[in-house]
């Protein structure tokens, strides 16, 4: 959980010590790093408060395409899980990776795909782009909307994107805030632009249920599938654990969680998985979760 803040195009009365504080509201998000780039040419900011997960002595943020050129600035709060695969089959040696964040891929692939590159991400993002050399950005989020986002366009048609209301609100206190919508991308021309279209959302017919596949069958595809997605988010650098309530999900999640573990998925951080609780005394999802 990281915190980001962008302004495209502030105005006069704003200067890096406001913008600053800004960002400064949403630190509780990310304690390990603060980093800001600032424009005054174009009247651009890009601010990011890190919590330190992949690449903990070398993936600071933003992040820049070349540390002295800084033709494309990034900050990302996120986890790309296929990051690996991006950089050994798409990207190849096309690219000089400047951090160990698993989020730097995307730069390059913007630099190569422009928009198109989002449909190759897996994983869970919220990110702010700006493209120097254009004076232009890239606003997105992840398909699910599982990290959260936030914007607002003032006035005088400057934007503004965070990981929270509240540094939204430091940077205004007259803008009309909105939930950046999961799925979707922003550029100047500030129309959301929808990229992740999955057939159901379409409206297409979904193929009817194959009456010829057995239930052992079913079974089997389902326990891979959880297990490929709890598997990639073992994704980590630093010591990591389970909220264990009790109940059918996390009691499945976390017992795959302990398995991959005890198989040497992520030897970092030993053959364990630390687990937490939280409820009142007594409660029956206690019971369970120490079972």
């Amino acid at each position: 959980m990281c915190g980001i803040f962008a302004v495209f195009g502030y105005n006069k009365s704003h200067t890096r010590d406001t913008l600053l504080k800004c960002s400064k509201t949403i630190r509780h998000r990310g304690p390990d790093w603060n980093g800001i780039y600032i424009n005054d040419e174009t009247k651009v900011c890009v601010c990011h408060e890190r919590l330190s997960i992949v690449g903990v002595n070398k993936g600071a943020q933003p992040i820049y395409d070349c540390p002295f050129n800084k033709n494309y600035v990034l900050t990302v709060n996120g986890e790309i899980y296929n990051h690996t695969g991006i950089r050994d089959i798409v990207l190849q040696d096309r690219y000089d990776f400047t951090t160990d964040s698993d989020c730097e891929v995307i730069l390059p692939l913007y630099r190569e795909f422009g928009t198109k590159f989002l449909n190759m991400l897996d994983g869970v993002f919220s990110f702010a782009l700006y493209d120097v050399t254009e004076n232009s950005f890239l606003i997105a989020r992840d398909p699910i909307g599982v990290n959260p986002l936030y914007y607002a366009v003032d006035l005088d048609g400057g934007v503004c994107v965070a990981s929270e209301i509240k540094a939204i609100r430091e940077w205004s206190r007259t803008v009309d805030i909105k939930i950046f919508p999961p799925g979707h991308f922003m550029t100047r021309n500030l129309e959301l632009q929808r990229y992740y279209n999955p057939k159901w959302l379409l409206g297409e017919s979904i193929p009817k249920y194959n009456m010829e596949v057995s239930d052992e069958a079913i079974c089997q595809k389902i326990r891979e599938s959880l297990t490929k997605s709890v598997e990639k988010r073992l994704m980590a650098d630093v010591p990591f654990g389970v909220l264990l309530s009790g109940g059918l999900d996390s009691s499945l999640t976390s017992s795959i969680a302990s398995k991959l573990v005890k198989e040497g998925k992520n030897r970092n951080w030993g053959s364990h998985v630390h687990s937490f609780s939280i409820g009142l005394e007594g409660a029956p999802d206690f019971l369970f979760a120490r079972k």
